[in-house]
């Protein structure tokens, strides 16, 4: 059962722990060492661990509980039977327990339904499986003691416990996992001895070894053998509590219980009770419904506080102790198994009736306790009672309740059955005498009573004469008055303000004076009174109240009272009232008269004897009569009204009589009614009314508009009266008539805002029957018919038909000048009906029954008008007026003034924003067609429009400041309530542009005679400056460019066009600055750029022709000789590029002149020479290069050589140029160089080119 610590390499550790795990699969011994195997979270164990074991002693006693429950170790049902020689019992093992440094398995037996505490005895063998095995009598002596005395059975709490626990038995301890393990191993230890030198003990302290030795050879030696008697008996099986008066509890008598010393049966205490218990002489004290072990030979009994009643039974009390029958389970192999099985218990019970308490209820009742419950008086005060009998002795008092209670207030009170007396010992002397009365208690009843005292009583007598002027023997004899009614009632309700009615019949009465003016009470409480007179007549004043003292009849004699009366006579004041609220009028100056009710004016005077007959009121409302008058019936006529209010029509009448307290004064209320105001309100709306370039608004009636009359401020008549708050609604919903006329409801004078709740049109609605469609078509058709008119297609018909099936509605319409009319029938369908049909259709409605015809209200929006968004169209003040009116008509007319603002239009340069006056403008309406405004800008370049109604509109210039280009363009803008719309339009001044075509010439030559001139539209390269001719301005004189300035320039194009950029109008020159090479330069030519106001760009096309720069050349051919002309020689011209262009002979003055040659380079040469001359082939260069140029050449032959001779003059015959004479050899030695020259260059340029290749 012991194993040691295991130490193992790493090599081996792997194999060891497969081994070991394949070990726990197989089951382990039921002990091992905690340092060689612990428990780990996977369930395997590993070597070198530390065991971790589970389950606790709170799960041990828990165990141990459940076994006790049902029948276990411990406590054995009756019912249980012995079990065979053999049989099948079930092994189970809970959980692992730890000792020391060991574990071992807490083994239990299922047997019948029962579970029993088992042990191993074997601990080096391996422990049995889990589940069924056969169990058979085990009859050794010493093993039986042994496993009696062991945890779990019932020797073990007397005996072995000692050993394994220092806590107190009577702790209701339950034994720990400890407590097992050391009877496990005392058991081992018995059954065989040996195993004390074996392993059974390795490892385990050397303490606990001599501990196990210890309580083996006790229980071996000392303890006395398992008892074999479980039979156990009480001394008593019910007892009644009786009550402690000294310790305040219940107490039982004792019980004791017979039984074997370690049969034992559980108690368990209820809620408010005690056990005391005797044991061996100590007595121990235990409760909080704890559960107590009672063992034989205890003695015990109860107490418990008052609150325990009834009977409390203990149920059937189970002995632990049965017949002890050990078994053992053997399994080859294996560990053997011990345990106790079944046997039978005895049981025993009782009762105890607790002390049952009656109860007692008495209230304390006063004939005039009333007064307690009307006036707060505590009548109580002073009344005690002595409660006496049965061991009582308590003073009671009652509480406001009258209940009788004790100091501590106990109500009712709790006493033991039995007789009591209750005696008033103290009561107030109003009362006749002290009351005693006897009262008997029952337990578990409530008996009640109920104690009331008399008063004492007595009464009061009085007579009544007429007049307290009179001597009292005369009063007494003629002056005795009848009837009069008197009332005499408690002071103490008097006194509370209390009214008679109110009062209780038991403190009040009313009498009547006999004939003889006597009158007297019925008997009432003593005490103190108010006596007053109820009826009177109306020339005298009733007598004051007055107070008397009530005493008790039996022992006083009560006096008889003399009550006489004074005439009346009273001061009269009129007060001013609101007919309405009754409120007074505080005003200085309303006037009364009096009249008695003959007509007679009354007239007094005042202290000064000054004769008065009107009475005026004060500034608190009242006036007040100089004298007082005597009684009589009077009216008061109200001769002038205060402000604000109507006269009164009627008199007031009153009358003056005794009813009327002596010291007060008659109070005569003249109403007035308030003026009212009804205000006549006129409504009106602006109408935007367009004319020839022109607007206005007038003034229309405006209908069904509809109102609220709000208070502006508190409305207070002078009455003081708050009528309205501020803020509320006098009068909501008026509704405006077609004239735009409402009138309100009579209103109180203030200050009212007027708020306009929402502008409406009245519609009606159609409803057309299927017989009415048909007949509505049927009319249709005929109409056409009359008309000569075919009927349309069946869809138009269908949509006509529809159409009238839908809902038709008109809208009542009211023109400027008041003309009402119903609007044309339109449909909910998309359909439009035509002229015919729309006049069938409103022939038919005419007649339509009333019930297929609905008006109602329908909604329009305000948004045109300047309507604040409070809804206050207008303020207003109700005034009052002349008071002989109620009703006074006050009137207020409102427009609806539409939603306006302002334009301004500024016309300025596009190019630099400058203002352009004289614009000419022109507004529309949104339909674009409709002028409402022609006008020109003003020196600020603005037109100002105020007063502008809220809308759409569109601007357009008509007119453009000269120079400026107009723009017609229609632009929109909208006006907006309260706002200023700034429109800006800006002009683009009209620019200019002027476009050049430059014409030039061309040329051919004819039959190689002469050039012949064509001219050209396309010169190209030609430039041009573009000068100002003056000063160039703009319309509003700002200077662009001064004269003379050159503003542009431009060369032409290929097909001779020039154009300007865009330049400011005005008067400027085109100056040629360039001609094309070979061209003349053209003249200046002026050019003006007009302004006509529509154009935005002005072209002005201008023509310029440059011709051809040409001169002439002469060639004169003379003999070098004599100098003669040489007639017919042969001469050729070649251009630059030395082809020959003309050819010519000479004269017979030996010329040749070719004309209009254009400017360049020639060459000319001899072709054909005289006869008997030498040809001179050479060609010989010559240049135009002007205009005009003429180019003179002269040329002598000779035999060999000849000369030339080059002169060049202008058109004005001036000498331009000499011609060289060359000679002919230089010139070709010119030539070869020239030639070689070239050749050396040539060979040069190519070299470099291949090198370049």
């Amino acid at each position: 059962m012991f194993q040691k610590q295991q130490v193992v390499t790493h090599p081996a550790r792997r194999i060891l722990v497969l081994l070991l795990a394949l070990l726990l699969l197989c089951g382990t011994p039921t002990w091992a060492s905690a340092d060689s195997i612990s428990s780990t979270s996977n369930g395997t164990v590993q070597t070198g661990d530390t065991v971790q074991v589970e389950g606790t002693n709170a799960t041990a006693k828990q165990e141990l509980q459940e076994m006790e429950e049902t029948g276990g170790a411990v406590l054995f049902s009756t019912e249980a039977t012995p079990m065979a020689a053999k049989d099948n019992v079930e092994l189970t093992y809970t959980r692992t327990i730890q000792y020391e440094g060991y574990f071992t398995r807490n083994f239990r037996v299922k047997v019948d339904g029962k579970t029993k505490v088992a042990y191993c005895v074997q601990p080096k063998e391996t422990p049995p499986d889990q589940g069924n095995h056969t169990a058979e009598d085990y009859n050794n002596a010493l093993m039986t003691k042994a496993l009696y005395y062991s945890y779990g059975y019932a020797g073990y709490d007397k005996h072995t416990k000692q050993y394994v626990s220092k806590k107190d038995d009577d702790d209701d301890w339950t034994d720990d996992d400890g407590a097992y393990a050391l009877c496990h191993m005392i058991l081992s230890y018995l059954y065989d001895k040996s195993s004390a030198d074996s392993d059974a003990f390795n490892g385990v302290s050397s303490d606990t070894i001599k501990l196990v030795k210890q309580v083996a050879d006790k229980i071996e030696n000392d303890w006395p053998d398992a008892p074999t008697d479980s039979t156990l008996t009480l001394n008593h099986d019910s007892v009644d509590a009786t009550w402690q008066q000294a310790d305040q509890e219940q107490k039982t008598p004792t019980f004791r219980l017979t039984a074997h010393e370690d049969n034992r049966i559980n108690i368990k205490l209820p809620e408010g009770v005690k056990i005391h218990r005797t044991r061996n002489g100590n007595t121990q004290t235990f409760g909080n419904q704890r559960t107590i072990k009672i063992y034989g030979g205890d003695s015990f009994y109860f107490t418990a506080d008052k609150s325990v009643r009834g009977t409390w039974k203990s149920g059937n009390l189970e002995g632990s102790l049965t017949s002890f029958n050990p078994y053992i389970i053997r399994v080859t192999g294996h560990q053997n198994i011990v345990f106790c099985g079944t046997g039978e218990t005895n049981k025993v019970s009782f009762s105890v009736n607790w002390v049952e308490w009656g109860y007692l209820k008495v209230t304390k009742s006063l004939e005039d306790g009333q007064k307690m419950i009307d006036l707060g008086i505590n009548l109580y005060d002073g009344i005690t009672f002595s409660l006496t009998g049965n061991g009582e002795n308590r003073t009671l008092t009652p509480n406001k309740n009258g209940e009788l209670t004790d100091s501590s207030g106990e109500y009712p009170l709790e006493l033991l059955p039995g007789t009591y007396i209750l005696t008033e010992t103290s009561v107030p002397d109003r009362y006749r005498e002290k009351l005693v009365q006897q009262f008997t208690v029952t337990g578990g009843q409530t008996t009640t009573g109920d104690l009331k005292n008399i008063t004492k009583k007595g009464n009061f007598s009085l007579i009544k004469v007429y007049d307290k002027d009179l001597d009292d023997d005369s009063s007494l004899v003629f002056d005795r008055e009848e009837g009069v009614v008197f009332r005499v009632w408690d002071y103490s309700y008097y006194d509370n303000r209390w009214d008679y009615e109110d009062v209780p019949d038991l403190f009040k009465d009313e009498i009547t004076t006999n004939a003889q003016g006597e009158a007297k009470t019925k008997e009432l409480p003593i005490g103190h009174y108010v006596v007053q007179q109820v009826t009177k007549d109306k020339n005298h004043w009733a007598v004051d109240d007055f107070e008397i003292d009530i005493t008790d009849k039996e022992t006083t004699t009560q006096p008889i009272e003399i009550i006489g009366n004074v005439k009346t006579e009273i001061p009269v004041k009129f007060v001013k009232v609101d007919a309405e609220t009754g409120e007074v009028v505080k005003v200085a100056g309303t006037q009364f008269q009096v009249y008695d009710m003959k007509g007679n004016l009354i007239v007094q005077q005042d202290i000064k004897g000054n004769r008065v007959d009107t009475f005026t009121t004060d500034a608190k409302g009242e006036a007040w009569m100089v004298g007082t008058l005597l009684a009589g019936d009077y009216q008061v006529v109200e001769v002038k009204a205060p402000q604000g209010y109507a006269l009164a029509k009627e008199p007031v009448k009153f009358s003056v009589t005794s009813d009327t307290e002596k010291g007060e004064t008659i109070e005569v209320k003249v109403a007035d009614k308030p003026q009212k105001v009804e205000l006549v309100l006129h409504k009106q709306a602006e109408e935007f009314v367009t004319g020839d370039k022109s607007y206005s608004y007038e003034k229309v009636a405006m209908p069904f508009v509809k109102f609220d009359l709000v208070a502006a401020a508190d409305i207070v008549t002078p009455d003081g009266s708050t009528r309205l708050k501020a803020g509320e609604t006098a009068q909501e919903g008026m509704l405006t008539n077609e004239q735009g006329t409402v009138k309100s409801d009579p209103q109180y004078p203030g200050d009212y805002n007027v708020v306009e709740k929402g502008l409406y049109s009245k519609l009606r609605t159609y409803t057309l029957k299927e017989g009415d469609v048909t007949n509505l078509l049927t009319n249709w058709q005929l109409a056409l018919q009359n008309a000569g008119e075919s009927l349309p297609e069946q869809d138009v018909q269908d949509a006509f038909r529809a159409a009238l099936e839908g809902t038709l509605t008109s809208e009542y319409q009211i023109d400027k000048n008041g003309d009402t009319s119903w609007s044309k029938p339109e449909s909910d369908t998309e359909f439009a009906f035509d002229e015919t049909q729309a006049e069938v259709l409103e022939a038919y409605l005419k007649d339509l029954p009333e019930n297929q015809v609905e008006e109602s209200w329908k909604e329009l929006p305000l948004d045109r008008y300047r309507v604040p968004e409070d809804g206050i169209v207008a303020s207003v003040t109700l005034k009052a007026g002349d008071p002989s009116q109620e009703v006074i008509q006050q009137e207020l007319t409102i427009v609806n003034e539409l939603k306006k603002g302002e334009l301004e239009l500024t016309k300025t340069d596009i190019s630099n924003g400058e203002p352009l006056p004289d614009t000419g403008m022109r507004i529309y309406l949104a339909d674009k067609e409709t002028v409402i405004f022609e006008g020109r800008t003003d020196s600020d370049g603005k037109i100002m429009l105020k007063d502008l109604v809220e809308g759409s509109y569109y601007y357009q210039e008509f007119d453009a400041l000269e120079g400026y280009l107009i723009d017609d363009g229609l632009y929109p803008f909208e006006i907006k309530d309260g706002e200023i719309t700034k429109c800006e339009m800006t002009n683009k001044l009209q620019m200019g542009i002027i476009e050049l075509q430059k014409g030039g010439e061309t040329y051919k030559i004819k039959n190689k005679k002469k050039y012949v001139y064509t001219k050209t539209n396309a010169l190209a390269n030609a430039a041009f400056e573009v000068v100002a001719a003056e000063d160039i301005k703009s319309p509003t004189g700002k200077i662009y460019a001064r004269k003379d300035v050159t503003i542009a320039t431009i060369t032409t194009d290929e097909t001779g066009k020039a154009v300007t950029p865009e330049i400011h109008l005005g008067s400027y020159i085109l100056r040629e600055t360039k001609a094309p090479e070979g061209y003349v330069t053209c003249k200046d030519i002026p050019v003006t750029l007009t302004a006509d106001g529509t154009t935005e760009v002005v072209k002005v096309n201008v023509k310029a022709e440059n011709r051809l720069a040409k001169g002439t050349v002469e060639i004169t051919k003379t003999d070098i000789s004599n100098g003669e002309p040489l007639l017919d020689t042969g001469i050729q011209i070649y251009d630059k590029d030395k082809n020959v262009i003309l050819k010519g002979r000479t004269d017979k003055d030996g010329k040749l002149t070719f004309k209009k040659l254009p400017v360049g380079i020639y060459y000319f040469q001899e072709f054909d020479a005289p006869e008997g001359y030498k040809i001179k082939e050479d060609l010989y260069q010559f240049e135009i290069k002007n205009d005009g140029d003429i180019v003179k050449c002269k040329m002598t032959n000779k035999a060999k050589d000849g000369t030339i001779e080059i002169t060049t003059t202008d058109k004005n015959g001036n000498v331009v140029q000499t011609g060289d004479e060359f000679p002919l050899l230089a010139l070709l030695c010119l030539m070869a160089g020239a030639g070689i020259l070239f050749f050396v260059v040539y060979r040069m340029r190519k070299r470099e080119g291949s090198d370049e290749a």
